[in-house]
Parts: structure tokens; C-alpha cells; sequence
């Protein structure tokens, strides 16, 4: 019984300072088509939209910031954001994602265990079968 207790206790513990170490991160890009905007992400919800103006506006907030790998990256091509979650302690952690992105620009998401919310988009979605 003492040892469920302390277990519960730094259970508790590891909770708290998941909340506590909430980061919010802002980027922009000015892009114009035809570019691309890539983003790969575990355990993410990810809130999409479209944009009038050529800037790519992504807001990203991370609870449990260090339990994150955070990689951006622009070229040529267009903007590239990966996330991923570190071993061990990437459990604790969850990411939100608000991106804004200019129309005409294409959007290619490799999403896993993800929550992904589609506003303001006119196109047709075709999600292939699992394997």
C-alpha cells in the first residue's frame, strides 16, 4: 500500500509539471503557389484553415514542452514541420496545432493518433484504407 501511495504521489507530481511547462511557439512564412506545406505530427490536434494573404501562420502549443522534438524548415519547395515525441517522457506530452495557410497552396498531413479539424476548406478529402 505505501508503495501505490508514492507511486500515486509522483504520478501527481509528473502531472503537475506537465502543465506547468505549457509553450506556445508562433511562425510565418510568406509563400506563394505553387509551394507546399508539410507537417507530420503524433498525438497532435491539429486545427486547419485556409488564408486570403500569402503568409503561412502556424501556432503551435506544447504541454510538456520537453517531452518535444520540433523541427521547421523552409525551401524552395515549400514549409516543412515535423514533431515528434521523445522516448520515455514524449507520454506526458500533447501538441496543438492552428495553421492558417494561403489558398493554392497544397497541404500534405501525415498524421498519427491525431485530431485533425478542416474549416473554411472547399475540396474533396479521400482517405485511403489503413493497412
Amino acid at each position: 500500500m505505501r508503495k501505490l501511495n508514492k507511486l500515486r504521489g509522483a504520478l501527481d507530481l509528473v502531472l503537475s509539471i506537465r502543465d506547468l511547462t505549457i509553450v506556445s511557439r508562433n511562425y510565418q512564412w510568406e509563400v506563394r503557389a505553387p509551394s507546399s506545406f508539410y507537417l507530420e505530427a503524433e498525438f497532435a490536434e491539429v486545427n486547419l484553415s485556409r488564408s486570403e494573404d500569402n503568409q503561412l501562420y502556424v501556432n503551435v502549443r506544447l504541454r510538456a514542452s520537453m517531452s518535444w522534438k520540433l523541427t521547421t524548415e523552409r525551401d524552395e519547395a515549400g514549409v516543412y514541420v515535423v514533431i515528434r515525441r521523445k522516448p520515455l517522457i514524449g507520454n506526458i506530452g500533447r501538441a496543438r496545432f492552428n495553421v492558417r495557410v494561403p489558398r493554392g497552396v497544397h497541404i500534405s498531413l501525415q498524421l498519427e493518433n491525431s485530431l485533425l479539424c478542416l474549416n473554411d476548406l472547399v475540396r474533396t478529402l479521400d482517405l485511403p484504407p489503413e493497412t
